[in-house]
């Protein structure tokens, strides 16, 4: 198990950020990271709001491709990689999902 801000910072920078600012209880302990997203914070009480997280956390729990549209800034959320090249976009739990499988 780990605290809800330990989950939070292995979010990628943008989800991070405004999870760690929404948390209520960071030392409350959590198996996953869904659980962390799930209970770590009201989403109705959040400045993103309940949709926002929603989809944050489909995409943790089910692997569903979350791509915010409510406004500019969070059009921005998604990381690219090597923009000379083909564009990569990064899941917002990529880093998360690299360090568990380096940690097998």
């Amino acid at each position: 198990m780990k605290t809800t801000e330990e989950w939070f910072n292995q979010l990628n920078e943008a989800y991070k950020d405004k999870a760690l600012k929404n948390m209520t209880d960071p030392k409350s302990e959590h198996y996953t990271l869904a659980g962390a997203i799930s209970n770590g914070f009201v989403w109705n009480d959040t400045p993103e709001g309940k949709d926002y997280w929603n989809g944050v956390f489909r995409e943790v729990m089910y692997g569903e491709k979350f791509e915010p549209k409510d406004s500019v800034i969070e059009s921005n959320l998604i990381e690219v990689k090597n923009l000379s090249k083909k564009k990569k976009s990064k899941s917002l739990f990529e880093d998360f999902e690299d360090q568990s499988l380096e940690s097998k």
